[in-house]
């Protein structure tokens, strides 16, 4: 079997599995997708997706096709302006919010684990299985665009969990442009490891301030679109203009 033919595969099989945990989430426990209580039941989803990853991709995948590589070290610059935004607005927030947080520290060790374990999950997907195989084959521009179609659509299940639906549209077009993000960041630094970081890192942002009983998290999300917008314009940029120089050559 093509290593293309069992991506497929384990994105339907991806899908089938986030579509049962998100029902069990909502309709069985009570939870709605966003609240901090979700991660208790989505946990053990995120471990079935983890296992079901690791039956497929050890058939014809190695560490190198899945992305598991020496990172090229100049590249990492490509993180500093995100990297940079999401640490200042983590240290403000906690300056500022600090005397009157009501921290669950369980819960917050629960999201931890949860949200690690999708950063892996979808990276080894999306950027490992996906753009690895449709690159070899159709090539890099050809992965990129595929990987970010795959990584968007694995997220409609979440319209289960209780996320309306036009929120969930919002999400799928979110998550490609995130997609192509994340698979120019993989076309240039080779290595899934720190895409894995930074995925976690944002995500992680974005649900602890529910943890942490606080609404104010949600403003200082905004300022990371416009960094996360340029940083994608460059990259596309110098990606283009890199393959072009190497066909020329």
């Amino acid at each position: 079997m093509t290593k293309i033919k069992l991506t497929l595969i384990a994105w339907v099989g991806f899908i089938i599995i986030s579509a049962i945990g998100m029902y069990m989430m909502h309709s069985v426990f009570g939870s709605v997708y966003g609240s901090p209580d979700m991660v208790r039941v989505l946990v053990w989803m995120e471990v079935a997706l983890l296992i079901w990853l690791v039956l497929i991709t050890r058939r014809r995948f190695t560490a190198e096709d899945l992305g598991f590589v020496k990172v090229k070290s100049k590249e990492l610059i490509w993180f500093v302006p995100i990297g940079l935004a999401i640490g200042a607005m983590v240290f403000v927030q906690m300056t500022n919010l600090l005397p009157m947080l009501q921290i669950n520290f369980g819960l917050l060790a629960i999201l931890f684990v949860t949200i690690a374990l999708v950063a892996i999950n979808e990276e080894i997907l999306s950027r490992g299985m996906a753009q690895t195989s449709f690159s070899k084959e159709y090539g890099m521009w050809a992965g990129v665009l595929i990987s970010a179609v795959i990584f968007s659509l694995i997220h409609a299940p979440n319209v289960l969990g209780g996320m309306a639906f036009e929120h969930m549209i919002g999400q799928l077009w979110a998550t490609f442009v995130a997609g192509l993000f994340y698979a120019l960041l993989r076309v240039r630094v080779r290595s899934i490891v720190p895409i894995i970081v930074l995925h976690f890192a944002y995500d992680y942002f974005l649900f602890a301030g529910g943890v942490i009983a606080t609404d104010e998290w949600g403003p200082y999300a905004g300022y990371l679109s416009p960094i996360a917008n340029v940083t994608l314009l460059a990259l596309v940029a110098v990606v283009f203009y890199s393959s072009r120089k190497q066909k020329m050559g």
